[in-house]
This record gives C-alpha cells, sequence and structure tokens, in this order.
C-alpha cells in the first residue's frame, strides 16, 4: 500500500491511509494551488461523478474485498475521501466487496 500511495502523491495531492475497526480510509487532499482556478462546485460535482463511475467504484470494492479477507469484520469497507488542504472535506463514499 505504501508504494501505491507514494505513486498517487504529487504537488497538487496528497495521500493518506487511515483505519478504523471496519474501514480502510483514503484520504486524497488537494494543495492550496491545485484548487487556486478552480470553481468548487464544478469539482465537487466532477468527483462525485468520478467516485460512481464503474472503474473507480471497482478498483476500490476490489481492495475492499482484499482486506476483508485478513481483517475479521461483518463488512469491510473502504471509504474515499477527496478534501481541501484545510480539511474540508468534498465527495466521499464508501465500497464494500463485490
Amino acid at each position: 500500500l505504501d508504494k501505491s500511495i507514494a505513486s498517487m502523491v504529487n504537488d497538487t495531492m496528497d495521500v493518506t491511509l487511515e483505519g478504523t475497526d471496519d474501514t480502510l480510509i483514503y484520504n486524497f487532499k488537494f494543495s492550496d494551488d491545485a484548487l487556486a482556478s478552480t470553481d468548487e462546485e464544478t469539482l465537487k460535482a466532477s468527483l462525485a461523478s468520478s467516485m460512481e463511475g464503474e472503474e473507480f467504484a471497482s478498483t476500490f470494492q476490489n481492495i475492499a474485498g482484499s482486506v476483508s479477507e485478513v481483517v475479521k469484520a461483518d463488512s469491510v469497507k473502504v471509504k474515499v475521501v477527496y478534501a481541501k488542504a484545510d480539511g474540508t472535506e468534498l465527495p466521499s463514499k464508501e465500497y464494500t466487496k463485490k
């Protein structure tokens, strides 16, 4: 996971991973510079739309399936959170294994 996360980090976005008893949380945090010339409402709509896409959803459903093989919980979830640099949450969504 560390390699995967490192490949996602760049000058415009930081990615961190945390977990609870039954949820693996991917935090994608945009830098202030990345959002400087972006309309926030348009960005929110675009992110929400892509989070509903089959390829995006499938990726995180597969991760939930992999995690559920090692974590002893009734229902393992993967939560994807997009946020501004100050922590203000943009769209987020939870996925479970298919």
